[in-house]
């Protein structure tokens, strides 16, 4: 049984500010625990599991008085989030699942899975279109980039999902394409700017020093873009999306 205690987990607060989610437990029994649970659940051969312990992250952040991660809903309360896949050594895996578990029990998943990886950082946890839901906002590397930026001083390029939970089901409100791969990018943050009195906010971020062609995304501000609320998924809604993928 997986038990959500406070003690098994260490908070590093980063230079960023922000947390990172692969913390190992001191023991990694919980660890341990998660992944026998994904194998027994979707494929024995998952090697690798990532996750959110909420009570603890919550308590961290109440006691900083830092109103990023918040619960408004009450509905992250002894949850976990998982993010699991199987090799990611030669190349990015096809598929991550994610998935909730709450008292020992995984009680909403993803699968089969997409190629959304809810395994790196926790930027916000707020509803930031006002819909009655808790958005988790995490930040994720462009692994390929990072393999080719040996030296560590290039700029690497993030992307941002957006997971919207209910208390009992998760639903993707980032705009994506057709594997489930963000269409929002930018550098490793960004910024919740309030856009209207209804509590609708948008999603302000940085896009990296990087020689592609950015097509839609080389707006009028950039490298500062704004993505926005269209009533169903967060994205650049621009008037022409002939253009809307990158090319390096």
């Amino acid at each position: 049984m997986l038990k959500l205690i406070s003690f098994l987990f260490t908070l590093n607060l980063c230079a960023s500010t922000l947390f990172s989610q692969t913390w190992a437990d001191p023991t990694g029994e919980l660890k341990k625990q998660l992944l026998s649970l994904v194998r027994a659940r979707y494929d024995t051969s998952l090697q690798y599991v990532e996750f959110t312990v909420f009570d603890t992250l919550l308590a961290h952040y109440k006691a900083e008085k830092d109103t990023r991660i918040q619960d408004p809903y009450n509905t992250l309360k002894g949850c976990i989030l998982f993010s699991t896949y199987k090799d990611d050594e030669a190349s990015e895996p096809d598929n991550f699942i994610v998935g909730i578990v709450k008292n020992g029990k995984i009680i909403w998943d993803n699968a089969p899975g997409t190629s959304a990886d809810l395994g790196e950082d926790l930027l916000y946890s707020q509803d930031i279109n006002n819909d009655g839901e808790v958005d988790l906002i995490y930040s994720e590397p462009d692994f390929s980039l990072m393999r080719e930026n040996v030296d560590g001083k290039a700029p690497i390029l993030y992307y941002f999902y957006i997971l919207s939970w209910n208390g009992i089901r998760g639903r993707f409100i980032n705009a994506s394409d057709s594997t489930g791969a963000s269409e929002l990018m930018g550098d490793d943050g960004c910024d919740l700017i309030p856009i209207t009195k209804n509590g609708i906010r948008k999603i302000e971020t940085t896009l990296p020093d990087l020689e592609f062609d950015w097509g839609d995304y080389k707006t009028t501000t950039f490298p500062r873009i704004t993505y926005t609320w269209n009533g169903h998924r967060y994205g650049l809604w621009a008037k022409s999306k002939s253009k809307n993928k990158i090319t390096r």
